[in-house]
């Protein structure tokens, strides 16, 4: 019999809306939906519409749902709770809980009104899950082979939503795809619970569903893998394999500076790529030490220097990822590693407040030493005094490295010019007319500025996620 399953995707507040929140569509929710054919599934993306709570109650009304399933991170617990409160008393629906805060703190989780909580991955599972609608935990199998999941069908969502980068929408259809699953770093800041490992699809596997993505309109992809190269030989064979097929679109992704070089930067910048994010976090030893980032931190700051070397060089914008608030990180030390990927060509900086959070090593060493209680599963430097630097600090040193890459527009907008290409020129129209409409015809720039701020760059308070 086929049953009406309800997937939801929480935003992280349903009063306070993140623009990075649009940048694409859950995969995780549709695996899990190409894992039900014989079902009546729909995805509820809540992120990406104005007023999610209105839009939630209608669809929650819409249907006699068999079973809800709804994606558990742990900067989302407040909404995750908003939404289990009022489905509890409101129905007698199966209700089911997956993702990241799931796995790692799944007691949690069905005190929180959960009927089961999946551990682990849940697409070998879900089926048996909903047919058998058992109680309590359920570990998930881990999928060997990624080839044998099927292609995502993203004709239900509502894709025109996505591809908003910043304050600014890509032009063209956008969403995402996974190459891989799993990492084979070891960054105490990361909250897997497997760490390590990695498994791939099949070149012709990611370009096949590429290929169709292209057909179907799609124009900007986003690689949501958690760094894309981490297998150079397999990159170029997927980077051949597109252009065999002729497939041109436009990629972003993030990656690291110890996987990438020269070679790779023509070659995934001939196949479409506009942008790369890189997770460089420091250039200190010590810091990188903490962070167990890399095993030879004495090479970092060459590593860095070369990576966006070849970004400029190939035209590729590439933006410098750092974390401010390691325990032995002064003021100065973080601004020698601003200014170092500045120097060196990085054409946007964004900087994230270090964050403890459950699931990872630094949390648990923190909590073993006190600083954190083992109820707090979110805790940023900026709310609580874990460095040097003070909170409030912190704060005011985010939004001075956004007030320099406001500053450094000029040099982009040059970049641009000399690595022009349809995609570039598109975007180049889209800024020119958001920017009159900003600041002739509505007067609303400072609305954008705190947009920008709000998607990752300049002040950027974290709230502390306490269960009691």
């Amino acid at each position: 019999m086929m049953k009406n399953v309800l997937l939801i995707n929480p935003p992280e507040s349903f009063t306070n809306k993140g623009t990075s929140e649009r940048l694409a569509p859950p995969l995780g929710l549709l695996h899990l939906k190409a894992m039900m054919p014989n079902h009546n599934v729909k995805i509820l993306d809540l992120p990406i519409i104005p007023n999610s709570w209105t839009a939630f109650l209608k669809i929650f009304k819409s249907e006699n749902w068999d079973a809800i399933g709804i994606t558990i991170l742990t900067y989302c617990l407040e909404s995750v709770s908003q939404l289990v409160n009022f489905i509890r008393k409101h129905g007698d629906v199966y209700l089911i809980g997956g993702g990241a805060h799931a796995t790692v703190m799944p007691d949690d989780c069905l005190k929180m009104g959960f009927d089961a909580v999946i551990i682990g991955e849940g697409d070998l599972v879900i089926s048996d899950v909903l047919q058998e609608k058992p109680r309590g935990r359920i570990f998930g199998k881990t999928v060997p082979n990624l080839d044998e999941i099927p292609f995502l069908d993203r004709s239900g969502l509502n894709n025109t939503q996505y591809g908003v980068f910043g304050f600014l929408r890509l032009h063209g259809l956008s969403t995402s795809i996974l190459t891989a699953r799993g990492c084979p770093f070891r960054c105490s800041f990361c909250s897997r619970t497997i760490k390590g490992s990695i498994r791939r699809r099949s070149v012709d596997s990611v370009s096949t569903e590429l290929e169709s993505l292209q057909k179907q309109g799609f124009e900007n992809i986003f690689i949501a893998d958690d760094y894309f190269i981490t297998d150079k030989r397999w990159m170029t064979a997927f980077c051949r394999a597109l252009k065999k097929r002729k497939i041109k679109l436009n990629f972003f992704y993030q990656t690291r500076v110890d996987t990438f070089d020269k070679k790779s930067a023509q070659l995934l910048r001939d196949i479409g790529t506009q942008y790369i994010s890189f997770g460089i976090e420091s250039i200190h030893p010590d810091a990188l030490r903490f962070y167990n980032k890399t095993r030879k931190p004495s090479r970092w700051k060459a590593l860095v220097e070369n990576a966006l070397e070849a970004c400029n060089n190939t035209g590729i914008y590439s933006q410098a990822s750092l974390i401010i608030g390691a325990p032995m990180e002064t003021e100065e030390m973080f601004w020698e590693s601003c200014d170092f990927v500045s120097k060196h060509g990085a054409d946007t900086i964004n900087v994230n407040p270090l964050t403890y959070i459950v699931g990872s090593d630094i949390w648990q060493s923190a909590v073993e030493k006190g600083s954190i209680a083992k109820n707090e599963y979110l805790v940023s430097v900026s709310t609580r005094q874990l460095c040097p630097i003070h909170p409030e600090r912190i704060d005011e040193i985010c939004d001075e490295v956004f007030q320099r890459v406001i500053n450094k527009y000029p040099r982009i907008m040059f970049k641009t010019l000399q690595n022009l290409d349809m995609f570039r020129f598109k975007l180049l129209l889209r800024g020119i007319k958001e920017f009159i409409s900003w600041n002739f015809l509505r007067g609303n720039w400072q609305k954008h500025y705190n947009i920008l701020k709000d998607f990752g760059y300049g002040k950027k308070k974290t709230r502390n996620n306490k269960v009691s």
